[in-house]
């Protein structure tokens, strides 16, 4: 039964994976957004992640649930997920 359930479970468990890593990166460039229009930068300008995590719930990076890390350039930069090649980890445009 086990050898049956195991298969089964590990496309929806990558799934629940992916669906969340889409959400804290929604979230990174929300906080992006509203960090660029207080602190008036332009779409050129250097992310400064440790000022913007400040807006993030907890205070914090959230964390992809894969294992992947997150980075953003700049501000016009949509924020990525380093599973985004592998595991199709990335924002829905």
């Amino acid at each position: 039964m086990i050898s049956i359930t195991i298969p089964v479970m590990r496309p929806a468990r990558t799934a629940r994976s992916k669906n969340a890593c889409e959400t804290n990166l929604e979230q990174i460039q929300d906080a992006i957004r509203s960090w660029s229009m207080s602190e008036k930068k332009s779409p050129t300008d250097k992310v400064v992640i440790e000022s913007v995590v400040k807006s993030l719930r907890g205070g914090m990076l959230p964390k992809c649930p894969a294992g992947g890390s997150y980075e953003v350039l700049q501000v016009k930069d949509q924020p990525t997920c380093t599973l985004a090649s592998t595991l199709g980890h990335s924002i829905h445009k």
